[in-house]
């Protein structure tokens, strides 16, 4: 049997905190609706998105961020130390007042960006990235599976040719990644996708790098003929 096609998008759902005695609605992104209700499902068996809006994958991260942050400024208290998480009230009344937050808000969440003319975005596919073979072709828009950047997660990828069909993404070469908050040095580097808004960064890093160097080598250079 064929999987079903995943469903990205931004959710929210009400639950009631029973130590405090107020309910609360929680949000996030998703690549995989079904998959991440689920998972939410081993907690709470009854547990489903009140509100879902199909985002596409390259905009997931960059909405969902904008989307909590309006429902903050909308009125919306954060919940203990959560940005995903948001106070609601005691009452019916509270309920309804947020639900009008988050409809509102989520009319306000781009969905996916405008083609360019003459570039052709869609692609036909029996299977997805992971190998899962679907129960009939279906059609991909190739955005969707575009690399993600490195250094900024939910940026795409730089492109170095011709957007559409085909497309490269432009790779630097890393020699540390990481883990929590600390630098894990590697015994050597790989090469990771990166996206404009930090390619500009990393060329200003590199640049730098080199000149620290010259200036070091004639410094010692110089130190060595005295």
């Amino acid at each position: 049997m064929g999987v079903k096609q995943k469903v990205s998008g931004i959710y929210a759902f009400f639950q009631f905190d029973f130590k405090e005695g107020r309910f609360i609605v929680t949000t996030g992104k998703t690549e995989d609706k079904e998959e991440r209700e689920k998972s939410y499902q081993t907690t709470n068996a009854n547990i489903t998105f009140d509100y879902f809006k199909p985002v596409k994958i390259n905009f997931l991260s960059t909405e969902e961020r904008k989307f909590q942050k309006n429902l903050h400024k909308s009125g919306l208290k954060y919940w203990k130390n959560s940005k995903e998480q948001f106070v609601v009230g005691t009452t019916k009344e509270d309920m309804l007042q947020a639900e009008n937050l988050i409809l509102e808000n989520l009319e306000k969440v781009k969905t996916r960006s405008r083609g360019v003319k003459g570039i052709d975005y869609k692609r036909i596919t029996l299977a997805d990235n992971d190998g899962n073979v679907f129960d009939e072709p279906i059609e991909v828009d190739i955005r969707d599976e575009r690399k993600k950047c490195f250094f900024y997660p939910g940026e795409d990828a730089m492109i170095i040719n011709k957007a559409g069909q085909g497309e490269k993404h432009r790779m630097v070469p890393t020699w540390h990644i990481l883990e929590g908050k600390k630098l894990k040095p590697l015994s050597k580097p790989i090469y990771v996708p990166i996206s404009n808004k930090a390619y500009d960064l990393w060329r200003l890093k590199e640049a730098n790098f080199k000149m620290i160097f010259k200036n070091e080598k004639q410094k010692n250079g110089k130190e060595n003929i005295i």
